[in-house]
């Protein structure tokens, strides 16, 4: 008599038995939701691909937080300068300067590097509608909203409102901003 187990009786055969009739069943489940998928594309004639070339994974969505309290309707000047300072944020990503230019000849003023920087972060992060305001350096009201996105050309645009007041005297102007694919906001009319 043989005393020696046979294979199908040790406990690592049994993982493996198991483990390989769950990966069947897995291949099974992914070819069925496959023939699904593909029966149900057919069923509204769209073309089905002939070979799966990857599974798309579900990945976590990292929320991440306006910048510079624009999340509260404010651009946090004191912040903004101290990373201005630091070298942040990078011009290539915030681009105020043509922008921010083109608006101050607008309200009639000049504008700072960090009103230059809150005007194209406002047009980076702030919701359609929503309305950032902060105070210039000189005391003077600034505000930004922008109001719809669009894409033109490949790229995305905000139209705007900017008002500046100061001594009970309002500016407002209207106009029309394209993120170009360098990432600096640009008036475009």
């Amino acid at each position: 008599m043989n005393d020696r187990p046979t294979l199908s009786t040790t406990p690592r055969t049994r993982r493996s038995k198991l483990l390989l009739l769950l990966s069947a069943a897995l291949v099974v489940q992914a070819v069925g939701t496959i023939a699904w998928s593909a029966n149900a594309a057919a069923d509204s004639h769209q073309d089905v691909p002939q070979t799966i070339a990857s599974i798309v994974m579900p990945t976590p969505l990292r929320v991440m937080p306006a910048p510079y309290g624009l999340d509260r309707g404010t651009c946090d000047r004191s912040a903004l300068s101290t990373d201005i300072v630091a070298g942040k944020p990078r011009r290539s990503t915030v681009g105020g300067g043509v922008l921010g230019a083109l608006i101050s000849a607008d309200l009639g003023r000049a504008m700072d590097e960090a009103d230059q920087v809150c005007v194209a972060q406002a047009l980076e992060y702030a919701p359609d509608r929503a309305r950032i305001a902060w105070a210039a350096h000189d005391g003077e009201q600034l505000t930004i909203a922008p109001e719809t996105t669009f894409e033109r050309e490949g790229g995305w645009c905000r139209t705007y409102r900017a008002t500046a007041e100061s001594d009970g005297r309002r500016t407002t102007t209207l106009g029309t901003a394209c993120r170009g694919p360098d990432g600096l906001w640009r008036a475009n009319g």
